[in-house]
């Protein structure tokens, strides 16, 4: 039933309203989480005004120099991470994934200081 026209159109119809790409969508670190859905919508609208053509993929707390921080593609391709304070006001927006965080003791190699 996998293959049934009814289970297509689904599909397509919801690519349209939700755009992820390789990166994904769920937080990648244990110490960084999920925000709630009214949050989320304010954390997008001002990281789409700070990075104008770019997509939202992944909003979450931020375990680094911010409070939030919502990782993005430009409209080029390149990724950026827009980090938040406390307010949801718009504090920088690093290039990369986000070079402000230290990394969480179970991304550590062994050995290697915190």
């Amino acid at each position: 039933m996998s293959g049934s026209p009814r289970l297509a159109a689904t599909a397509r119809r919801r690519s349209h309203h939700v755009r992820l790409d390789e990166h994904g969508a769920e937080p990648v670190r244990p110490d960084e989480k999920r925000v709630s859905s009214g949050t989320a919508a304010t954390l997008r609208a001002a990281a789409l005004k700070a990075v104008p053509g770019g997509t939202v993929y992944r909003i979450e707390t931020d375990a680094g120099d911010g409070v939030y921080e919502v990782h993005m593609t430009k409209a080029g391709g390149s990724l950026v991470t827009v980090k938040f304070d406390k307010n949801l006001k718009v504090m920088k927006v690093e290039s990369g994934m986000g070079a402000g965080d230290p990394a969480h003791a179970s991304l550590r190699a062994p050995g290697a200081a915190g």
